[in-house]
């Protein structure tokens, strides 16, 4: 059975003061004095930490920020050893675990392996990155429902030190009251306070699996309280959906 995973994760300390954790960076824009006729200038920068598919047409990466001032770096996104890379603006991008940058490519085709990589450049010192890491992954080789996961995380009222409410995207059904082939059965909540890695690592012993029902398309769940969590403690939510 394969799982349609959550586009994003989204994280949360349990404290009484709760804010969102995926922000919006503005790029800023380069005056065009700034011309570079010499050889680059290389810093070492690994680039990519993870690529993992999440359906048969996309797939999530994370990669670390690079040194320098936010909206001097630019980072180009490389597929299959291409030679020119695609610019990935800040405003794409969300921030998680350990600050690291989350980046959804989609558009791409089933059971497919693909290459990323993830390359780095100063923008106002003409520097760019050098060995970064490569990582390879395959697309499902089937279809799944359209689901884009968590879209939000509220602190329960009167229950703010040990209760959570993860909401999720509903999915677009085929049949209003029928499931199709693609559409959900049940839902999974996962949720670990180590780090996003853990929630899809199926053998990781720090992760926590809730499984909700599905009934029918039109009156399907989008929402599950998450109670018995330990107090001003970070935990790192995903949403999957589960079809036939």
């Amino acid at each position: 059975m394969k799982l349609n995973k959550n586009i994003h994760l989204l994280m949360i300390s349990l404290l009484l003061l709760f804010s969102a954790c995926v922000g919006k960076i503005e790029e800023a824009a380069v005056p065009i004095t700034n011309q570079f006729t010499d050889d680059p200038i290389y810093f070492d920068y690994k680039g990519l930490e993870t690529a993992t598919a999440i359906s048969n047409d996309k797939v999530e990466l994370s990669f670390d920020v690079a040194s320098g001032a936010l909206t001097d770096i630019e980072y180009k996104l490389y597929v299959n050893d291409a030679n020119e890379g695609v610019t990935l603006g800040l405003e794409t991008l969300s921030t998680h675990f350990k600050g690291r940058y989350y980046y959804m490519v989609r558009g791409l085709d089933i059971n497919t392996l693909y290459n990323f990589k993830v390359r780095a450049f100063n923008k106002v010192t003409g520097a760019q990155s050098k060995q970064e890491n490569n990582k390879s992954v395959r697309t499902f080789n089937n279809k799944v429902s359209d689901f884009g996961g968590v879209i939000n995380l509220k602190l329960v009222p009167g229950q703010e030190d040990d209760a959570v409410e993860v909401l999720w995207e509903r999915v677009p059904f085929v049949f209003m009251f029928i499931p199709g082939k693609q559409d959900p059965v049940k839902y999974e909540v996962v949720y670990s306070s180590i780090s996003p890695e853990d929630i899809f690592n199926s053998n990781s012993t720090f992760r926590t699996v809730v499984s909700v029902p599905t009934d029918l398309p039109v009156n399907h769940p989008n929402s599950k309280v998450i109670k018995n969590l330990d107090p001003n403690k970070t935990y790192y939510f995903a949403v999957r959906a589960i079809h036939r």
